[in-house]
């Protein structure tokens, strides 16, 4: 197999792609906020469990 100085250096050619994905990195950091805030109640529940006994 042969692999010329072009083949390798053919990214550098490219242009570029970025995409932004705001409406998903939104969506999933709200359901990361909602899993803390979950956590975070059902520990509060279970150290007020644990006080009672």
């Amino acid at each position: 197999m042969s692999v010329t100085v072009g083949d390798i250096t053919k990214v550098l050619d490219e242009a570029p792609v970025i995409e932004y994905r705001t409406s998903i990195e939104k969506s999933a950091s709200e359901k990361v906020f909602d899993m803390l805030d979950l956590f975070y109640a059902n520990k509060h529940l279970y150290d007020k469990i644990q006080n009672k006994n």
